[in-house]
């Protein structure tokens, strides 16, 4: 058990690695054990491109806007083994950071999301590894991060998302190789969502999904070893926005 906990912790690390050019600002720790239930749900099946249509805004524009989470709050939120059975977590520390230039510019926000970037700096983060211990995605480990902002600039991350998927294939800068990307079908989840792969010759790919809640934006990432990557299943991210309220 312990070695796979590792092996998830290094290789989520990796991922952040690969797609944000750094660390993620310290090391795992571990926090909980894995339960014996059956994962709640189905996963999601394989995205279709999409890069317009599904997971756009749902918002009600009469509705107050949702202020920050805090720092506290942010921590309440992230899913524990009372929420969601079939699942091991580990605390996985981060910190936002400056970030490089990519080329061509429109692919940014793909690469910022990744790392992620100060700009916006979030009012808080917080982030850990969920490792799969039953179903179809057993022993894939998925990295989550809640990005707590004024809600303005929440939706502006998703729309500057939305945007460069409408636009980029590729870019270069701020990784380690070229990465393609590739857009696929938002879940239906939170008030608005979007999800994409990225592939690059020195880093796993992988699979990409963020989700607005109110204020805060949930990033979705998944950690490939011994078997192909896949996407973060869709009751992973229901659990996880259902908590955010």
């Amino acid at each position: 058990m312990r070695r796979s906990v590792a092996a998830g912790a290094v290789l989520a690390a990796v991922l952040l690695a690969g797609c944000g050019g750094g660390d993620t600002g310290g090391s795992a720790k571990p926090n909980a054990s894995a339960t014996t239930g059956a994962g709640q749900g189905e996963q999601g099946g394989q995205g279709k491109p999409s890069a317009t249509g599904d997971g756009k805004p749902k918002t009600d524009p009469g509705k107050p806007a949702a202020p920050p989470l805090t720092d506290a709050q942010l921590s309440t939120a992230l899913l524990n083994l009372a929420d969601i059975s079939g699942y091991m977590f580990q605390e996985w520390p981060i910190s936002p950071r400056d970030t490089l230039k990519t080329s061509p510019a429109e692919c940014q926000p793909i690469f910022e999301i990744t790392i992620p970037s100060k700009t916006p700096a979030p009012k808080a983060a917080k982030g850990q590894m969920a490792l799969s211990m039953m179903g179809p995605t057993n022993g894939s480990g998925f990295t989550v991060v809640l990005l707590s902002y004024e809600q303005s600039d929440a939706e502006k991350l998703l729309g500057n998302l939305r945007t460069a998927l409408e636009k980029c294939t590729a870019y270069e800068g701020g990784a380690p190789a070229r990465t393609t990307v590739k857009p696929l079908k938002a879940p239906d989840a939170g008030d608005e969502a979007v999800a994409f792969h990225l592939s690059s010759a020195n880093a796993p790919s992988s699979y990409v999904t963020v989700v607005r809640r109110g204020s805060t934006a949930a990033l979705f990432l998944t950690a490939p070893y011994d078997k192909k990557p896949v996407e973060p299943p869709k009751e992973l991210i229901d659990a996880q926005v259902k908590k955010l309220g």
